[in-house]
Protein backbone atom coordinates (compact mmCIF):
# COMPACT_ATOMS: atom_id res chain seq x y z
CA UNK A 1 0.00 0.00 0.00
CA UNK A 2 1.12 3.84 -0.73
CA UNK A 3 1.25 6.24 1.86
CA UNK A 4 1.34 8.54 -0.86
CA UNK A 5 -1.34 11.39 -0.42
CA UNK A 6 -2.27 10.13 2.82
CA UNK A 7 -0.83 13.02 4.79
CA UNK A 8 -1.31 16.61 3.51
CA UNK A 9 0.12 19.58 5.11
CA UNK A 10 -1.73 22.86 4.19
CA UNK A 11 -0.69 26.45 5.10
CA UNK A 12 -4.03 28.36 5.33
CA UNK A 13 -6.57 30.95 7.62
CA UNK A 14 -7.66 28.70 10.17
CA UNK A 15 -10.85 29.34 9.53
CA UNK A 16 -11.20 29.24 5.50
CA UNK A 17 -8.97 26.20 4.96
CA UNK A 18 -10.62 25.34 1.37
CA UNK A 19 -10.51 21.10 3.17
CA UNK A 20 -13.34 19.58 0.96
CA UNK A 21 -16.34 19.36 3.79
CA UNK A 22 -16.41 16.17 5.76
CA UNK A 23 -13.07 14.98 4.42
CA UNK A 24 -11.05 14.55 6.92
CA UNK A 25 -9.98 12.13 9.43
CA UNK A 26 -7.73 13.29 12.05
CA UNK A 27 -7.39 17.11 12.64
CA UNK A 28 -4.21 18.30 14.59
CA UNK A 29 -3.73 21.26 15.61
CA UNK A 30 -0.54 21.64 17.95
CA UNK A 31 0.18 24.80 19.82
CA UNK A 32 -2.73 26.64 18.18
CA UNK A 33 -5.69 27.00 20.55
CA UNK A 34 -4.17 29.72 23.02
CA UNK A 35 -3.32 31.94 20.07
CA UNK A 36 -6.82 31.46 18.09
CA UNK A 37 -8.54 34.57 18.45
CA UNK A 38 -12.25 34.04 16.98
CA UNK A 39 -12.48 30.04 18.45
CA UNK A 40 -16.00 29.81 17.12
CA UNK A 41 -14.85 30.55 13.70
CA UNK A 42 -12.11 27.87 14.25
CA UNK A 43 -14.22 25.28 15.47
CA UNK A 44 -16.70 25.94 12.72
CA UNK A 45 -13.95 25.13 10.20
CA UNK A 46 -13.02 22.33 12.24
CA UNK A 47 -16.40 20.69 12.23
CA UNK A 48 -16.87 21.69 8.47
CA UNK A 49 -13.84 19.83 7.55
CA UNK A 50 -14.30 16.82 9.64
CA UNK A 51 -15.96 13.34 8.77
CA UNK A 52 -18.85 12.27 11.72
CA UNK A 53 -16.16 9.81 12.83
CA UNK A 54 -12.94 12.27 12.59
CA UNK A 55 -10.22 12.03 15.69
CA UNK A 56 -10.02 16.20 17.10
CA UNK A 57 -6.40 16.39 18.43
CA UNK A 58 -5.62 19.80 20.71
CA UNK A 59 -2.16 19.54 21.71
CA UNK A 60 -0.46 22.50 23.82
CA UNK A 61 1.33 24.19 26.17
CA UNK A 62 0.86 23.18 29.92
CA UNK A 63 0.14 26.07 32.31
CA UNK A 64 3.11 26.09 34.04
CA UNK A 65 6.17 27.76 34.05
CA UNK A 66 8.59 27.17 31.85
CA UNK A 67 11.88 28.08 30.00
CA UNK A 68 10.21 28.07 26.35
CA UNK A 69 7.19 28.84 25.16
CA UNK A 70 4.15 31.49 25.37
CA UNK A 71 3.76 34.10 28.44
CA UNK A 72 1.51 32.13 31.57
CA UNK A 73 -1.41 34.69 30.80
CA UNK A 74 -1.75 33.33 27.12
CA UNK A 75 -1.88 30.05 28.10
CA UNK A 76 -5.19 27.44 29.10
CA UNK A 77 -4.94 24.58 31.61
CA UNK A 78 -6.03 21.48 30.31
CA UNK A 79 -9.37 22.19 32.06
CA UNK A 80 -9.59 25.28 30.67
CA UNK A 81 -9.12 23.74 26.74
CA UNK A 82 -11.93 20.86 28.07
CA UNK A 83 -14.43 23.71 28.63
CA UNK A 84 -13.48 25.52 25.21
CA UNK A 85 -13.18 22.38 23.23
CA UNK A 86 -17.00 21.69 25.15
CA UNK A 87 -18.69 24.57 24.54
CA UNK A 88 -17.82 24.27 20.89
CA UNK A 89 -19.09 20.67 20.25
CA UNK A 90 -16.01 18.77 20.86
CA UNK A 91 -16.01 15.93 23.85
CA UNK A 92 -12.75 15.03 25.04
CA UNK A 93 -12.27 11.29 25.08
CA UNK A 94 -8.76 10.83 25.96
CA UNK A 95 -6.06 13.08 28.12
CA UNK A 96 -2.54 12.56 27.82
CA UNK A 97 0.76 14.34 28.61
CA UNK A 98 2.55 15.07 25.77
CA UNK A 99 5.99 15.21 27.39
CA UNK A 100 7.18 17.76 29.91
CA UNK A 101 5.48 20.82 28.71
CA UNK A 102 2.48 19.92 27.14
CA UNK A 103 -0.65 18.30 26.97
CA UNK A 104 -2.79 16.17 24.58
CA UNK A 105 -6.54 16.19 24.25
CA UNK A 106 -7.94 13.71 22.08
CA UNK A 107 -12.21 14.64 21.11
CA UNK A 108 -15.03 13.45 19.03
CA UNK A 109 -17.73 15.48 17.35
CA UNK A 110 -20.46 15.99 19.79
CA UNK A 111 -22.98 16.93 17.69
CA UNK A 112 -23.54 20.24 18.01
Amino acid sequence: MSTQGLIKIINSDVSHTGIPKGSVDIVLFANVLHEVEDRTVFFQEVRRISKPTADIVNVDWKKIKTEHGPPMKERLSEEEAKQVLLENGFGVIKQTDAGPYHYELICKLTGI
